[in-house]
């Protein structure tokens, strides 16, 4: 109990994750309370379309996080209490991160310049891709550093209700389906542009940079830049799949058991996220033996929560079926019943992975597991979509899962 000793006696923990729980209840919870109402006025056709511009955007977000959501995490949360340091970083990864939002924008109009489907749907894939400018400034890095998270829960929470409002308000009929994304896009901006605005309240600023700070944070965050490709390539691609071998109900029907797989597992990451700067710092004191025994056992506590949180997820599928669609929709409880054993091996894996070998200097390792997943969920994801549709897709990123903790198990056991 040595895991939940640590995090009953740390108050300053225990508060945090408080805050992530609160913040993945918008970014989650809150956004799947309004589905039954989009499929009702959109239908499942139009919903689908939608849901499949907002991955295509989430998809090409990873090329503007580069990893620095990790990377910048941990790099302040070992210098917090240099502010010059801490101020430079703020000013260098802002600066990166709207570089790379600016190049990722010119690739991806010359993209729906030269694709068709996309052409034709060109302001709801456009509308989709401005969401992420909010995401772009949100600072989340900063503060989970310093383990101050109260007020950018504050804000996510003020720009998903905010989203949600305008949702209920301004979509009426499923014509309006081409300005939903509009909408998450005005919400994403007042969350990024409130998280800013509390970057002083800390005692933080802009500070003077040169280039050779921001070669020294595209370096740092580099490796993990990789495993976010990796991680993108087995985590967020199968909705395209889908799109590409199936219609848009299909992708309709997938999205929403894909977005509340997300959300469930969304419950149990304020705990792992809480704990990653936490134990980037305790790592940093101790031997690797001694961190290696303080990872086993978070696995093993862990490991009892999500199957716990995987069993009563599956048996309360048909009761989300019939809040979603107001029916007993077969295929989505088919789709979820494959998918649902992800939140298992999923948290295990950022466990394993990102508390664990990232924290111990072993990002490499950490790479190949996610490329192995990857080169996995896109094969068997190809192959299994062009014969069996959509249930091979949802296999596809089970067997991914799968893949990476089994690396990732043998790995951990090698260092």
């Amino acid at each position: 109990m040595e895991i939940f000793k640590l995090i009953k006696n740390n108050s300053l923990l225990l508060k945090n994750m408080s805050y992530l729980a609160f913040f993945q209840m918008a970014n989650y919870i809150l956004p799947i309370l309004v589905f039954p109402y989009l499929i009702k006025v959109l239908g499942i056709d139009k919903f689908g379309l939608v849901s499949l511009a907002q991955a295509v955007a989430l998809y090409l977000n990873v090329l503007i996080e580069y990893g620095f959501n990790l990377s910048a995490t941990k790099f302040i949360s070992k210098n917090r209490n240099d502010l010059l340091i801490v101020n430079k970083t703020i000013t260098s990864i802002l600066t990166l991160k709207l570089i790379f939002f600016g190049l990722v924008l010119f690739l991806f109009l010359l993209i729906i310049y030269l694709v068709p489907y996309l052409k034709n749907n060109a302001f709801l894939f456009l509308t989709g891709y401005s969401i992420l400018f909010g995401m772009t400034i949100f600072p989340i890095w900063l503060f989970q550093g310093v383990e101050k998270l109260k007020h950018i829960t504050i804000a996510n929470l003020i720009g998903k209700i905010a989203t949600i409002s305008m949702i209920f308000l301004l979509i009426n009929d499923p014509k309006d389906y081409i300005y939903i994304l509009l909408i998450y896009a005005i919400g994403s901006v007042i969350t990024g542009v409130l998280g800013l605005s509390f970057i002083n309240i800390y005692g933080f600023s802009f500070g003077k940079i040169s280039i050779k700070d921001l070669k020294f944070h595209m370096q740092s965050g580099y490796s993990i830049f990789i495993s976010s490709l990796g991680i993108n390539l087995y985590r967020n691609t199968n909705i395209l799949l889908v799109g590409l071998f199936t219609s848009n109900s299909i992708t309709g029907i997938y999205s929403v058991s894909e977005k509340l797989l997300k959300s469930i597992q969304m419950m149990t990451n304020p705990i792992t996220q809480a704990i990653f700067p936490n134990a980037s710092k305790r790592f940093d004191r101790t031997s690797i033996e001694d961190s290696k025994k303080y990872i086993r056992k978070l696995m093993k506590y862990l490991s009892r929560f999500l199957l716990l949180v995987y069993i009563i997820s599956l048996l309360l599928s048909p009761l989300a079926s019939i809040f979603f669609f107001k029916e007993f929709n077969l295929i989505f409880i088919i789709i979820f019943s494959i998918l649902s054993p992800v939140i298992l091996f999923g948290g295990l894996n950022y466990a394993l992975g990102v508390i664990g070998l990232i924290n111990l200097g072993k990002d490499k390792l950490f790479t190949k597991s996610i490329f192995a997943g990857a080169l996995m969920n896109i094969s068997i994801g190809l192959i299994g979509g062009y014969y069996f549709g959509v249930y091979g897709i949802s296999l596809a990123l089970l067997f991914a899962e799968i893949t990476v903790f089994l690396m990732l198990k043998k790995y951990f056991k090698s260092i």
